[in-house]
């Protein structure tokens, strides 16, 4: 598998929690849906959760605080890989040149991943102990119906 192959798998991964926490992948299925709203702004999320207005307000606080943070840290994530895949692909460039860029790679990574990991703990933070242990129930269920979604999607083998 070549590098840039595996850097595009990266940041793939990385749009995908993105997405989980904003809530804006929805259910798989093969009809277009328009993005759902992030959990905490979901009308049956919050029942389910019992999450109170204030809950919301200050958790959609915390996650606008991170997401140009996070948007910005994205983008120069990719900035970084480009270069990452040219420099592999370059005819002169040494290994200490591709060690050197896959440094920046991976700080620019760590950082993202900082700021996502400080985020929800800041979110966590907000509800109960027995609202995370729903939020967590709610998060793997979605999961399982996507993965199951994901195989009616897959043909079957030959």
């Amino acid at each position: 598998m070549s590098l840039s192959l595996t850097v595009s798998k990266r940041g793939v991964a990385i749009l995908a929690l993105l997405g989980w926490v904003a809530g804006a992948a929805g259910a798989a299925s093969a009809a277009p849906q328009a993005p759902r709203a992030p959990w905490w702004k979901d009308a049956a999320s919050k029942a389910e959760l019992r999450l109170t207005d204030d809950q919301a307000t200050r958790i959609d606080a915390i996650f606008r605080e991170s997401w140009e943070r996070m948007k910005s840290s994205y983008d120069e994530l990719g900035r970084r890989e480009k270069q990452l895949s040219a420099l592999v692909s370059g005819p002169d460039t040494t290994e200490a040149d591709v060690i050197r860029q896959v440094e920046q790679v991976e700080a620019v990574r760590g950082e993202l991943n900082k700021i996502r990991t400080v985020m929800l703990y800041r979110m966590h933070r907000v509800l109960t102990p027995e609202q995370r242990v729903k939020l967590d129930e709610m998060r793997r269920a979605r999961e399982r119906e996507r993965e199951r979604d994901r195989s009616r999607r897959e043909p079957a083998p030959r």
